[in-house]
């Protein structure tokens, strides 16, 4: 038989500090198992700012199942089960000396995307581009909510934008992939995510605090994913190869559809990715530890208004390991 169905699951967790807004997990880890952890960094622009002592930590177990029609084309879901945490003094009653962490968790935004390899695999080893589209569904809760410790007394209110397990919005996912022989043992690759939400505000949840005087809606922002490195095959035989690369994630300051306003941490992360793999017989095993080299949390819509420059938490690093068994 000429084309392969061929059925795939693969499973992810990830636990890191969220970037500049929505938790990564929501949309861009292609569907891997990933373990990360995230240390306090606070960035207002690029410049780091030790004085703001958030610790923001996301884990993410992603489940992806791929069904392969035939060799070119194919269908993935991905469902993502999410745990945020954010401690902070301003949610325990902001006295500078006790710490308070709110949490939230469930099931963050299903996405369903179609896939298409433009060239015959079996016929193009050396070299093939992949793409992606489809659509990320509202699934996740918006509007998660935990107890804060004001000064008037503890208060239930929604908890921080970076742990939403959703953002209330349906989207639309661009994907694509490439990669090309460059040597016996070497392949360049470059892969790119988008998600276009056009939905402008969740209208379910507002800011733990004030943002210039009001307590704002959150915004429903599109996000990026950009990856561009090169892979070395090890050892061929036994299915090891090595990888290094860059990475940027990001959250635009204003989307490309739909508006723009409402509460949202935009900026970008860029990364040194290195990583490993091994395959064996039907099953596929990674690790990837991107260390950012870059951080800057540009202004929201907010700032340009008000003139100022609110701040967003940055991860140090991330643990990405994976797990594909392929049916």
């Amino acid at each position: 038989m000429d084309d392969e169905i061929v059925f795939e699951f693969v499973g992810q967790v990830t636990n890191f500090a969220a970037t500049p807004s929505a938790p990564l997990g929501t949309s861009k880890q292609y569907g891997y198992l990933t373990t990360v952890r995230g240390i306090d960094n606070v960035f207002s622009g690029s410049p780091h700012n030790e004085t703001t002592a958030v610790l923001t930590f996301f884990n993410s177990f992603d489940m992806q199942a791929t069904y392969a029609f035939t060799r070119r084309y194919s269908v993935s879901v991905t469902a993502p089960i999410v745990h945020g945490s954010v401690s902070s003094f301003r949610d325990h009653e902001n006295d500078g000396i006790h710490r308070h962490t709110m949490t939230a968790a469930g099931v963050g935004d299903l996405r369903v995307v179609g896939n298409v390899w433009l060239f015959d695999p079996k016929q193009h080893h050396e070299g093939n581009i992949s793409l992606s589209l489809g659509i990320k569904t509202p699934s996740g809760n918006s509007d998660a909510r935990d107890t804060a410790y004001r000064p008037t007394g503890p208060a239930v209110i929604p908890v921080d934008i970076a742990i939403q397990p959703g953002d209330s919005g349906w989207g639309t996912v661009l994907e694509g992939v490439a990669f090309r022989k460059v040597s016996s043992r070497m392949y360049g690759y470059a892969a790119g995510f988008y998600l276009f939400n056009p939905r402008e505000k969740n209208t379910r949840a507002v800011t733990t605090v004030p943002v210039y005087g009001q307590y704002r809606p959150l915004s429903v922002p599109d996000q990026y994913l950009r990856r561009v490195g090169l892979n070395y095959a090890v050892a061929p035989r036994k299915g090891l190869s090595v990888s290094l690369g860059g990475r940027v994630d990001g959250i635009p300051v204003r989307d490309v559809f739909g508006g723009s306003d409402g509460f949202r941490r935009p900026g970008m992360a860029v990364y040194l990715e290195p990583g490993v793999t091994l395959l064996h017989k039907a099953n596929t095993f990674s690790v990837f530890v991107p260390v950012a080299t870059y951080r800057n949390r540009e202004r929201n819509t907010y700032d340009y208004e008000f003139g100022g420059h609110g701040p967003g938490a940055f991860a140090n690093f991330v643990v990405i390991a994976s797990v594909t068994r392929r049916f």
